[in-house]
């Protein structure tokens, strides 16, 4: 895998965050049943699952390090509900995605959150170390061809 993908961690969490407050906000207000007879809801909030598998599966098959360092994200699993929406959507149990969707995603966009935190801060930090490194170069090569 490209290190350019790798460098999208932080964006790819971003997106897994994004969807999911998207797929929540679609269910809010509705019980099964209202959720079960709006086929408009149930695309909505199918799609925004699928985007949550697809950057699942960019961060682990980008920087399966970074995946393999927080355990508690079920990567595979969540690439495998984004197959089987995809691949088995004729098979896909309405009632427990809502039931998925209510229970196990605070727990998941907690999680995300606290790594797209660190991520970011990660890679700040690690930008602010290359233009440390730049400006001393710079510098150097200045005063060099001013004495």
């Amino acid at each position: 895998m490209t290190r350019k993908r790798a460098l999208r961690i932080p964006e790819y969490l971003q997106h897994i965050l994004d969807a999911i407050d998207r797929a929540t906000s679609y269910v809010a207000d509705m019980d099964i049943k209202a959720f079960e007879a709006d086929a408009r809801t149930q695309d909505a909030v199918l799609h925004s699952l699928q985007v949550i598998g697809e950057a699942a599966n960019k961060i682990r098959t980008a920087a399966p390090d970074f995946a393999a360092q927080y355990p508690e994200v079920p990567w595979d699993l969540i690439y495998g509900m984004r197959n089987r929406i995809v691949h088995d959507y004729f098979e896909v149990d309405l009632e427990a995605e809502t039931h998925r969707l209510r229970s196990d995603i605070d727990s998941l966009k907690g999680t995300v959150w606290l790594l797209e935190q660190r991520t970011r801060i990660g890679w700040f930090v690690r930008a602010c170390q290359v233009l440390i490194v730049i400006t001393a170069v710079v510098s150097g090569v200045f005063w060099y061809r001013l004495g």
